[in-house]
């Protein structure tokens, strides 16, 4: 009797045992489920109020090949920008020497940018390094440096139109974002911008402006701060455990054309650090499957098939030097 008892009671415990088992490998080959955290993914929007800063952005004409030219001119004249970005004084000569600065200027009244859209590849991708934006960077910068000279000299026609060129290519880096560098950049930029035209304002005893210009910072921080910060800190990381935990998001966001198409890209670039780091072993093999399939989709934004052959490609070397 007790034989019996104690042999039941094995043969309960094999099935226990073996059906665990079956559930655990069953569930490893299983894609993580969503969170959801996908639903706190919230559609990016220019801050509001950015017509204000600048109203004379109201021109139909794209500024993508101003700026293209403005990019190449720095890109080939590097050290006469970085002389013209640490000057105590306006050379006019050397300023009027710089086509591209000039077309930046040209370009403030643009009221849109089809910049990196036709070729995403020079700035989606795993290299930190993205020339065009450097090159934008120190444009921008070397605007600013006039800018601020030519307050100084008390021309504050010129200061503010140097600091309304910064502003308006923030904002068309912004609304065009194929990337989440081009968007920061653009952040960057209307930051600069705004506080300039800010402070000229203020010289100019504008208190209205002042404030309508104070109030569209203060909403620009705080959009970016609870809006776009919480999602990067997810797509943006290459530490395990986030990555495993948000798995089955990464995966949801990559392939929702729904998604603004910058949260695509990044979530895509992120299945492709997921063959690698974080998740489950389904995960990791299926994000190559999903990668070499969205980057062969004909029909996909360039952007994310960019960001998906980038994933497909990307190797194991390569991804133990990410950062």
């Amino acid at each position: 009797m007790f034989g019996n008892r104690l042999g039941w009671s094995i043969s309960l415990l094999i099935v226990i045992v073996a059906g665990w088992l079956g559930y655990a490998i069953w569930q490893a080959a299983q894609i993580s489920p969503q969170t959801g955290w996908t639903s706190t993914v919230v559609p990016i929007q220019m801050p509001p109020q950015a017509d204000s800063v600048v109203p004379e952005m109201n021109d139909p004409r794209d500024a993508g090949e101003l700026i293209r030219a403005a990019i190449e001119d720095e890109e080939a004249n590097v050290s006469e920008y970085a002389a013209l970005e640490s000057a105590e004084t306006i050379d006019p000569a050397a300023v009027a020497a710089r086509p591209g600065l000039a077309k930046l200027r040209e370009a403030t009244r643009c009221s849109k940018m089809n910049l990196f859209r036709q070729d995403p590849s020079e700035i989606v991708g795993y290299d930190p390094d993205k020339p065009p934006l450097q090159a934008i960077e120190h444009l921008a910068k070397t605007a600013e440096r006039l800018a601020l000279l030519s307050a100084k000299a008390n021309d504050q026609t010129n200061a503010g139109w140097w600091f309304a060129s910064v502003f308006s290519l923030g904002t068309k880096l912004y609304q065009e974002r194929v990337c989440f560098a081009e968007l920061t950049s653009g952040e960057e930029l209307m930051g600069i911008g705004c506080v300039g035209l800010q402070h000229l304002a203020q010289q100019q005893k504008l208190p209205n402006i002042v404030q309508i210009l104070g109030q569209f910072d203060t909403d620009r921080l705080n959009d970016f701060q609870s809006h776009i910060e919480p999602v990067w800190a997810v797509l943006g990381s290459i530490d395990a455990p986030t990555m495993s935990a948000h798995a089955g998001d990464i995966i949801q966001l990559a392939r929702d054309r729904a998604v603004d198409r910058l949260w695509r890209v990044e979530a895509t670039l992120q299945l492709g650090k997921l063959k690698y780091g974080g998740g489950r072993r389904a995960d990791q093999l299926a994000a190559q499957r999903i990668l070499t399939g969205m980057a062969n989709d004909a029909t996909d934004d360039p952007a994310v098939r960019c960001a998906a052959a980038a994933g497909r490609d990307l190797a194991v070397e390569q991804y133990r030097m990410l950062r």
